[in-house]
């Protein structure tokens, strides 16, 4: 008991100094200029299947609504398919669709393969705090809905998180974690549309039920380009809930 109090300690000590480091980073991109702040809510349910060892299914269904400025609401349906070639090497591919219902611009309807690779580090920091790094290549395929036109784009993607456990040593059955993100957006060429991801910060706390559900509650601030008006550019703060079931 303890050292359960001991982890759980020296746990929150490490999650304080991540937490630190997000704040200074959220300061900087709220300093931008020529930037308005809006805020959008996510709704997420991913599920995570293992039909053989060293093979993963994955995908999730979602929904987005940014409900101050500039409103539009996105339904989204991703599937993906990952191989761990190491214990620490993920290689993987997928698609997804993205319908998007925009007040001020067309709808769009976007079509997104990709293929990635992922990198886990886990360091014993009193608990086993896991590091990953994905990085992910996309062709997007954007097709405007109310009139005749498409647009392409290849954009590279690099996410970077931590997952730090609280009140155990290792991610087991009722366990509380905190989760830091990091993510950032290089275009090819900009596709005509209202905004466009370009970094992307993430702080949130998460439960583990059990092997097959868990629940998590995460913070972002993402800074978005505007595409349709040169020098502008959109703060966004999101609030995402999501929902983790692993067959």
């Amino acid at each position: 008991m303890a050292r359960k109090k001991f982890v759980s300690k020296i746990s929150i000590r490490t999650a304080t100094y991540f937490l630190f480091l997000f704040l200074i980073l959220q300061g900087k991109i709220y300093a931008q200029e020529n930037s308005d702040v809006t805020n959008q809510l996510w709704l997420d349910y991913y599920f995570f299947y293992l039909p053989r060892e060293g093979v993963q299914v994955t995908g999730d269904v979602g929904y987005r609504n940014r409900f101050s400025a500039r409103e539009w609401n996105q339904f989204i349906a991703r599937g993906n398919v990952l191989y761990r070639y190491k214990s620490w090497l993920s290689l993987f591919g997928g698609f997804g669709f993205f319908f998007t219902a925009q007040k001020e611009i067309t709808n769009t309807l976007e079509i997104r393969p990709w293929i990635g690779a992922m990198f886990i580090l886990n360091v014993d920091l009193f608990s086993q705090t896991r590091f990953t790094n994905l990085t992910r290549i996309e062709y997007r395929h954007v097709i405007n809905t109310q009139k005749s036109g498409t647009s392409n784009d290849i954009r590279l993607r690099n996410r970077t998180d931590v997952r730090i456990p609280i009140n155990n040593y290792l991610l087991i059955d009722n366990t509380v974690y905190l989760r830091f993100e990091i993510e950032v957006f290089t275009n090819t060429k900009n596709i005509t549309e209202q905004l466009a991801d370009k970094l992307r910060l993430a702080a949130g706390i998460g439960y583990k039920f059990n092997y097959e559900w868990r629940i998590e509650i995460d913070f972002y601030v993402q800074r978005l380009k505007n595409t349709t008006e040169a020098g502008f550019s959109i703060t966004d703060n999101i609030w995402r809930f999501g929902l983790r079931h692993y067959w």
